[in-house]
Parts: C-alpha cells; sequence; structure tokens
C-alpha cells in the first residue's frame, strides 16, 4: 500500500515539473541577449544594410547601421528579422498625407504634419513654417511674402534629426510649397528623407 503512495506521489511530481518546463523554457528564451550574441547580429546587420542599401528608392539616400553601442535592448531583432526590417526601411518614404497641429503657435506660423510608414505602423514629422503676409493689391488679398523660415521635428519619440529645406510660393503667394529634409532613426537603422507640405494663406491672412 505504501509502495502504491509512493509512486502516485512521485507520477504527480513529474507531471508538475513536466507542466512547467514551456513556462521556464519560454521565460529563458525571452531572456536578453548575451554580449556574443549580440556582437554575431551586428556583423549580420553590417552584412545585410551593404545588399539592402542599393534598393532605396532615393539612391544617394541610403540606409546607415547605428554604431553598436547605441542599439537598445529593443531593437535586438534576428537577421531574418532585421533584413524584412531594413528592406522595408530602404523602399519607404515620406507620405503626402497631413495633419494639423495639436498645440496652438503664435500668429503668423503653422505647423503641417506627414507621415512615414514603415511596416505598417505611421511615424508623424511635424514641418513647422514661420511667414510674413502683405495685401497684394493686384488681387486684392493678402499673401505670402518674403522668405520664411521652417524646422522640422519628430511629432513621436523616435528620432528626427532636421537637416535643411526648401522653399518657393506658388499661385501669386497664396500657397507656399516646401520640402524639408532630415534623417530618421529606427531600430539602429537610420536614412534620410525627404517631407513635402503646401502652406496656404487666406484672403484674410490666416494660414493653414
Amino acid at each position: 500500500m505504501k509502495k502504491v503512495s509512493f509512486v502516485k506521489a512521485m507520477l504527480s511530481m513529474i507531471l508538475v515539473l513536466a507542466m512547467g518546463l514551456p513556462a521556464a523554457a519560454s521565460a529563458a528564451g525571452s531572456s536578453a541577449l548575451d554580449e556574443a550574441t549580440k556582437r554575431e547580429w551586428y556583423e549580420e546587420y553590417r552584412k545585410i544594410i551593404e545588399e539592402v542599401s542599393p534598393e532605396s528608392k532615393l539612391g544617394d539616400f541610403g540606409l546607415t547601421l547605428s554604431p553598436f553601442e547605441d542599439f537598445k535592448e529593443e531593437d535586438w531583432k534576428t537577421p531574418r528579422e532585421f533584413r524584412a526590417f531594413a528592406k522595408e526601411m530602404a523602399g519607404s518614404y515620406v507620405g503626402m498625407k497631413s495633419g494639423s497641429a495639436e498645440e496652438p503657435l503664435p500668429a503668423g506660423s503653422a505647423v503641417k504634419r506627414v507621415y512615414l510608414t514603415i511596416q505598417g505602423v505611421d511615424y508623424g514629422i511635424d514641418i513647422v513654417g514661420d511667414f510674413h503676409t502683405q495685401y497684394e493689391a493686384y488681387q486684392g488679398r493678402l499673401v505670402f511674402s518674403g522668405a520664411p523660415s521652417f524646422t522640422s521635428l519628430s511629432a513621436g519619440a523616435e528620432s528626427w534629426s532636421h537637416i535643411g529645406m526648401e522653399s518657393r510660393l506658388i499661385e501669386g503667394g497664396r500657397t507656399c510649397s516646401v520640402t524639408v529634409s532630415g534623417r530618421f532613426t529606427l531600430g539602429g537603422v537610420s536614412k534620410i528623407y525627404l517631407a513635402r507640405a503646401e502652406f496656404y494663406c487666406d484672403p484674410q491672412g490666416n494660414i493653414s
């Protein structure tokens, strides 16, 4: 009788341990990568960037791999995942769809939010302009005048570094078209993008 009880107890213990194995394995698999694996993967990343970068739609604006020390824990991907991510980023561009600023701006300023889409996720970039207007007698209304100034910045936590801009007044000064350039960094990969937007001046000098 005692022998049967002992066998049952041992079977129960084995069953409990077996049920706990998947959870333990999962916990081990989700632990942070060791330094050797990170170094090995980083070298694979370097080769992938060299292979994928020529696929960029903007040939002179290829991909750049961030320094090893700048990688965050969430940036590490398997080489296969990294290749898919890099190819997506190489072919990405800033779309023309835009939104309005959520925060109030000083008079004479306006902002357009454009979006960069990577792997189905939209990343906002705000293009902020400071303008001057004047009355144009021929049109009988206010229009843009002089040279506006622009900057651009990330609308979220992602990294965007403004590089430069080029703008021109069209439609008799009623519209200002601008193209800004900047470097966007995500997941340890960066690329220079061009972002375009148009600002409008209504007859009363309101800018949108």
